[in-house]
C-alpha cells in the first residue's frame, strides 16, 4: 500500500477536522410563544398591576420578553400581518379589513 502524498494528507485532516468541528453541540433554540389577543386593553393582565388575575401571563411575562411597541390597526387581520411580516399593512395588501372565510390567498411570502 502507497503513502499518502502529502496533499492527500492535508485533504484527509481537513476533513478529519472539519467532522470534529461539527459534530459540537449546537445551544438549544429558544421557545418562542407569540399571543395574540384582539379587545385587550394596556392594563388588563395581572404583571400590569390590574385588578385582573392572569398568573400563567403574569409567568409568562415574568421569564420572557414583553412586547411593549407594535403599531395596530382597527382590524386583527391588518395588524396580524403587519406582525408576521414586519412591514406596514399597506405594503402587505390587506389595509382594507379583514380578510373573508374561504379567501384563496393568505399573507404573501414575497
Amino acid at each position: 500500500m502507497a503513502l499518502l502524498s502529502g496533499q492527500k494528507m492535508k485533504l484527509l485532516f481537513c476533513v478529519f477536522a472539519i467532522g470534529l468541528v461539527t459534530t459540537e453541540e449546537l445551544p438549544p433554540k429558544p421557545n418562542i410563544v407569540l399571543i395574540v389577543a384582539d379587545d385587550m386593553g394596556y392594563q388588563d393582565v395581572g404583571f400590569r398591576d390590574s385588578d385582573i388575575l392572569t398568573p400563567n401571563l403574569d409567568r409568562l411575562a415574568k421569564d420572557g420578553v414583553i412586547l411593549e411597541n407594535h403599531y395596530v390597526m382597527p382590524q386583527c387581520s391588518p395588524t396580524r400581518s403587519s406582525l408576521m411580516s414586519g412591514r406596514h399593512a399597506i405594503r402587505t395588501g390587506y389595509w382594507l379589513g379583514n380578510s373573508s372565510p374561504y379567501e384563496e390567498w393568505g399573507l404573501k411570502l414575497n
